[in-house]
């Protein structure tokens, strides 16, 4: 387990822990889990209370398209992360 507050679905705590593994930094929720990615121009976020049975692998897929991420489509940074500064 992380440094994180535990999710309460096992499915979603174990994105956490394979977000964590990827370096990415987890945030405690007020609402929502925040993953900060290692690159420093990504962020997700996992909800505690999605209402898609999808998120999880919504998010994994979203991180794997991260531009420090081998698999990123042509080095384009727009699927759905919100980004920081003028990127």
């Amino acid at each position: 387990m992380g440094y994180w507050k535990k999710h309460q679905k096992k499915d979603l705590e174990k994105v956490l822990q394979a977000l964590h593994e990827r370096g990415w930094r987890i945030i405690d929720p007020p609402k929502y889990y925040t993953a900060r990615c290692p690159c420093g121009q990504c962020q997700l976020q996992v909800h505690l209370t999605p209402s898609s049975r999808h998120h999880g692998n919504t998010v994994l897929r979203l991180a794997r398209q991260c531009p420090q991420h081998d698999s990123a489509p042509n080095g384009r940074r727009d699927h759905g992360y919100v980004h920081r500064g003028g990127v």
